[in-house]
């Protein structure tokens, strides 16, 4: 800050002079969020449910957003479906409604490579851990690590999964 002296017509005016202030950069624009409400995510599971039902894997699925390093998902579960390792991604479900058994680790039985997602999709895995999840719990499931929703005959499950991107070794699994 500094004083500054004007004379006007012979008038002298004295002033503080404040600096400006500094111009926000254009990349720290304040952070904008996202909100899925219940309602949305009650209406889009229901119709989601359908389609699972419908589907001979019975699950049906949908991409609600996706951001830098991470990709939320809402999934529907009518039936035991194909196990799954990622190779590049975390998976955090929360589980909104429904009931399963998570099988982690052991072996993936018939895997198929999706080369262009990192994804190997099999029938089932053999000689993991059983856990069973419910509405409320949340399950992390780290990079590398066959996974499987193992569903009762009559129950479903709807987990909403943030996928978040892996970083270092495991990774390259």
């Amino acid at each position: 800050m500094a004083w500054i002296r004007v004379c006007l017509g012979g008038l002298a005016l004295t002033a503080l002079a404040i600096p400006a202030k500094a111009q926000a950069a254009p990349d720290s624009v304040a952070p904008t969020i996202t909100l899925q409400s219940n309602t949305e995510l009650a209406s889009q599971a229901k119709a989601l449910m359908e389609r699972a039902r419908e589907a001979p894997t019975g699950v049906a699925s949908v991409t609600l957003n996706s951001y830098p390093g991470h990709t939320v998902m809402l999934v529907a579960r009518a039936k035991t479906g194909p196990a799954e390792i990622h190779a590049n991604w975390n998976d955090v479900m929360f589980v909104l409604d429904g009931e399963a058994t998570e099988v982690t680790g052991g072996t993936m039985v018939g895997g198929t490579l999706d080369a262009a997602t990192g994804e190997t999709r099999g029938t089932s895995v053999e000689g993991g851990t059983r856990t069973p999840i419910a509405k409320g719990d949340v399950v992390h499931i780290p990079p590398g690590t066959p996974h499987w929703a193992v569903l009762a005959p009559g129950k479903t499950l709807v987990v909403c999964v943030v996928k978040v991107a892996a970083a270092g070794p495991a990774a390259s699994k």
